[in-house]
């Protein structure tokens, strides 16, 4: 067998944790993985179209990363190679989220992922409901598989103590002080300014709100400062955490506040889960999946969101922080090895072949 066999490039080259472990326990599983941006994908299509290597989409709306329409008729340019890619079998597309975040970006919508799916030689997906979602929406019965997600226990580094996490954070521990966070970008879909209203709302003074991450969209922005006010329980910081502060910002929280208004893989609930801190989110199918056996509140999914909330947020006053009643890994047992073993399986199935160094064992 050439050796391109277990060449893979992985789409986009993004500084994500996850893309990052990924490609190194698949090189741990002997392929040789390259993370790529568009022109690379561009290249290693046509490689895949010669028959030679395998590409692997991740997060599609990297195609567009302007959100600019010159960016959406590229992405369409793509689609020949694309397809015959994928009929040679070296296609694979793992959905992390149908719509991305921040919606469609122009010219990539609904016919362009249709196009995709048919022309992918398989479609990973995280959970069964999103399995089902693609398969309606696109029509793909039969080419969609589930490979459960992995933990993000210890990604961002060993987990600390409480007291030294808020040391860190400048947030010292107070007698009946009770910590509230919400890390990950901040975007419209899990809006801070109804986490802080929430919060304000309910949250006794000797509480504490820290919510921090990225935000491009200065009305969510405006929205958070102002529901915020002069509170001086709340701090919010925009910008990315430091890894340091991130594990710090999880193992200093009682609770961590994951407020999604619609998700298909929860990131943040995962990662919270994964620091052993309790998580307040809605109660999704996908979302009671990763907290099975971990402590959480899960609130309504229709209705008044920050009423809610609200609700949520007062009954955990009455619930104190115990991670030794957790399961280690909530409800995803799957380590990142397991999850690159899946997916290797995945990979190296087209046309029947086996892995084309090691046979593995799917658990």
């Amino acid at each position: 067998m050439s050796a391109s066999e277990n060449e893979v490039s992985c789409f986009p080259k993004w500084n994500d944790p996850y893309l990052h472990e990924l490609a190194a326990a698949l090189g741990e599983a002997g392929w040789h993985c390259e993370l790529v941006d568009r022109r690379g994908l561009c290249v290693a299509l046509v490689k895949a179209a010669l028959g030679r290597g395998l590409v692997h989409l991740h997060w599609y709306e990297a195609l567009s990363p302007t959100r600019h329409w010159v960016d959406g008729a590229l992405a369409w340019a793509l689609v020949p190679a694309l397809w015959i890619a994928g009929r040679r079998g070296r296609l694979v597309w793992t959905v992390h989220n149908m719509i991305p975040h921040e919606g469609y970006a122009p010219l990539i919508g609904a016919p362009f992922l249709r196009i995709l799916t048919r022309a992918s030689s398989r479609v990973l997906v995280h959970f069964d409901e999103t399995r089902q979602a693609v398969e309606r929406r696109f029509g793909a019965a039969g080419k969609v598989f589930v490979t459960p997600p992995a933990s993000f226990r210890g990604v961002h580094g060993a987990a600390i103590d409480q007291a030294q996490a808020r040391a860190v954070l400048g947030a010292p521990m107070e007698s009946e002080g009770m910590m509230f966070v919400q890390i990950g970008n901040l975007r419209a879909y899990k809006d801070p300014a109804t986490t802080i209203l929430a919060f304000r709302d309910v949250a006794p003074p000797s509480a504490r709100l820290f919510i921090a991450g990225v935000c491009r969209t200065g009305s969510i922005r405006d929205a958070a400062l102002a529901a915020a006010g002069d509170d001086p329980r709340i701090e919010i910081r925009f910008g990315y955490l430091s890894n340091e502060n991130l594990v710090a910002a999880l193992c200093a929280a009682d609770w961590s506040i994951c407020p999604y208004r619609a998700i298909d893989n929860p990131g943040a609930v995962n990662l919270s889960v994964g620091y052993d801190c309790p998580v307040i989110a809605p109660a999704f199918a996908v979302v009671r999946k990763v907290t099975d056996g971990h402590p959480a509140i899960l609130y309504s999914t229709t209705g008044d969101m920050r009423a809610a909330l609200s609700a949520a947020i007062a009954l955990a006053r009455t619930r104190s922080r115990s991670p030794s009643a957790a399961s280690p890994m909530g409800g995803l047992p799957t380590s990142r090895q397991q999850a690159a073993c899946t997916i290797a399986h995945y990979l190296a199935a087209r046309n029947g072949t086996s892995h084309p160094r090691r046979r593995w064992k799917l658990h």
